[in-house]
């Protein structure tokens, strides 16, 4: 290590003699001041709690137990491609959708209705 540099838990010993001489702004001043806590503010509620006896002894229930259970994943195992979305699904468009809706309307006019998406 040469004499310039210093280990990070020393102190900084050269100190540039314009620092020592500068004067904070006031803005920089009103920056430096600590936070101020609002007036309402409360601390937190402890975390304890007092547990009654019986809560502590107290059984779940089969359902709720069964419900406390993650789920089985038999029907991933079953088909990998559970997620896999189905080539007719892509090719649907939404404009079959909006005509299914509106069946008093004549596909022209709804065609004019439809924006086309920008590209």
């Amino acid at each position: 290590m040469e004499e310039d540099e210093t280990p990070y838990n020393e102190g900084i010993t050269k100190i540039n003699p314009a620092a020592l001489k500068a004067i904070a702004s006031a803005r920089v001043e009103t920056l430096a001041q600590e936070k101020q806590t609002h007036q309402s503010y409360q601390p937190p509620c402890p975390v304890q709690s007092i547990v009654s006896s019986t809560t502590l002894k107290a059984k779940a229930s089969i359902h709720i137990t069964q419900l406390a259970r993650p789920k089985d994943r038999k029907e991933l195992e079953e088909n990998p491609n559970v997620w896999k979305v189905s080539h007719g699904a892509k090719k649907r468009s939404s404009f079959s959708k909006e005509y299914q809706s509106f069946p008093h309307l004549s596909q022209e006019k709804l065609k004019q209705k439809v924006v086309a998406p920008s590209s």
